[in-house]
């Protein structure tokens, strides 16, 4: 039953890869969980102008995904 299960947060890899290549792990999770994913846009087409872009804004934006969805989430990476 999806409502006995946690929602799942995944996280994709930030490393020229995007979500649509989880597809896959996405549909075997959604048999029996919700789930979010985070979709990164592709640096190369961010201008300089937006900032920069460190390890850690991935990590808070991790994070702060992962507490939206608090607290029924398991998160995978």
């Amino acid at each position: 039953m999806l409502k006995a299960q946690p929602a799942v947060l995944i996280v994709a890899p930030l490393s020229g890869h995007y979500a649509t290549l989880l597809r896959d792990t996405v549909r075997s999770m959604l048999r029996d969980h919700k789930v979010y994913i985070t979709d990164w846009k592709n640096a190369r087409t961010v201008p300089l102008e937006e900032g920069e872009f460190h390890r850690t804004t991935t990590s808070t934006t991790c994070r702060t995904s992962s507490a939206r969805y608090r607290p029924n989430t398991a998160t995978a990476t």
